[in-house]
């Protein structure tokens, strides 16, 4: 389908195409060819803007960049192979034990090993026997294994939300994996008994300790690529907790802590803004309260889309507005940095902009913005002019993680990187507290 109107709401149509090619590529190309047109309509409408077209293969979607309109969680292709890293290397770490215990075990045994040399046993009858006896330990592994998982399946699913999935679920590719890794050991831990039986005559086995079997270069060989294998891990392990500290500790612009967030109802009586009023002084006197504001969205709802524009320019940008009283600044302790916050006496045309949404204004630096004439609109046909008095800098309330890749900056990010704060009515009532006093 074509979307020939532009402005209507959400015209949105979400169509599948299946290619005669697996060039995507291509097909993303030709889409966005100017002689088609497509996006001529829009264009014309907002001039300053730079869209295209973008294919989405269906494999992609899960792993999808958290694009506008996307009703699920995206999932981290980055995280997931971690995982998988982390889940194979304790995997073939568990083998290597596994085949180190049992070659350490094969010392022991060397008499039992002459002993069969002697009464004429061949290659092929101890590979049979050693392999045979791997294969019944590998069995009661498994099976003990598959008890286990069946055992943790919902404490694991109710706890930490990670659902295994069913045995029935799994991928051949996932089964062929577990199969050759089992046939592996098996033959590994088989194998290896009756080529040290065969390259040396009874005389010595009979002869050989079971220190002096310890010694030999493989088992030696895989206790130092167990001893690795833990050191590449502990050392992942490290580096993701200072990432995930340094998340967790890093300035995002905001201070959230001891907020509370009162609701105001939906049907407001005429002397509301009174009964506001009265409210804010009656939670001041409360004991722990250091700061109170309204606002008409609470700080992580995007606010209201809004465009604005240079008085006297052509070129306008979507950012995000919210009305908010002369505490708003000094409650969540945003950084101005030009210019001044709002005070009792301002005007409802002053406004204050973030630094992104004053460099996306065209201003050289935040400085150049005070005092700047702009105007305001939230459906595109009437025009409000207002003033900007301030610049603060930007702040993020949307998670780090799975973030759109323009979306760049600290900012509350609706409809484009910029936030204006503008000193209206209020709908919402936000109050800071101390801890120590709750």
């Amino acid at each position: 389908g074509i979307v020939n109107k532009w402005d209507a709401g959400y015209p949105w149509a979400t169509n599948y195409i299946k290619l005669v090619h697996p060039n995507f590529n291509d097909f993303e190309n030709r889409l966005n060819e100017p002689s088609r047109g497509y996006l001529s309509e829009v264009k014309r409408m907002f001039p300053n803007t730079d869209c295209r077209f973008f294919v989405q293969p269906l494999i992609d979607i899960p792993f999808s960049d958290n694009y506008l309109d996307d009703t699920f969680r995206p999932k981290s292709r980055t995280v997931l192979y971690t995982l998988a890293f982390i889940a194979f290397s304790v995997l073939i770490m568990a083998l290597a034990n596994y085949v180190n215990l049992t070659i350490v075990r094969v010392g022991k045994r060397y008499r039992e090993l002459a002993t069969r040399r002697v009464s004429g046993a061949g290659f092929f009858g101890m590979a049979a026997q050693f392999v045979t006896e791997s294969f019944l330990v590998q069995l009661l592994a498994i099976a003990l294994a598959l008890t286990l998982i069946q055992i943790v399946r919902d404490p694991v699913a109710w706890i930490f939300h990670i659902p295994i999935v069913p045995f029935s679920k799994l991928s051949f590719a996932s089964v062929l994996m577990l199969i050759l890794i089992c046939l592996t050991a098996v033959f590994l831990s088989g194998l290896y008994p009756a080529i040290v039986s065969m390259a040396h005559s009874p005389r010595i086995l009979f002869s050989t300790t079971t220190s002096a079997a310890s010694k030999r270069m493989v088992p030696s060989l895989l206790t130092v690529g167990q001893l690795t294998a833990a050191i590449i891990l502990i050392t992942l392990v490290s580096v993701i907790s200072l990432q995930i500290q340094y998340i967790l500790s890093k300035d995002t612009g905001i201070k959230k802590d001891d907020v509370v967030i009162l609701d105001s109802p939906v049907v407001k009586p005429e002397n509301y803004q009174r009964v506001l009023g009265t409210l804010k002084n009656e939670l001041a006197a409360i004991p722990g309260v250091s700061a109170i504001s309204s606002s008409r969205s609470r700080l992580a709802d995007n606010g209201r889309n809004l465009h604005i524009k240079r008085a006297g320019g052509d070129s306008h940008y979507g950012m995000d507005e919210n009305s908010v009283d002369e505490d708003f600044i000094l409650l969540y302790d945003i950084k101005v940095i030009a210019g001044r916050n709002f005070n009792k006496n301002d005007a409802g045309d002053r406004i204050l902009i973030s630094r992104v949404g004053a460099s996306r204004l065209n201003f050289h630096d935040p400085e150049a913005a005070i005092g700047a004439q702009v105007m305001l609109t939230s459906d595109m046909t009437s025009w409000t002019e207002a003033q900007i008095i301030g610049v603060f800098e930007d702040f993020r309330v949307l998670p780090f993680l799975n973030m759109n890749k323009s979306n760049t900056e600290y900012t509350n990010d609706g409809s484009g990187p910029g936030t204006v704060l503008t000193n209206m009515g209020q709908t919402f009532s936000t109050v800071q507290v101390t801890p120590e006093y709750f």
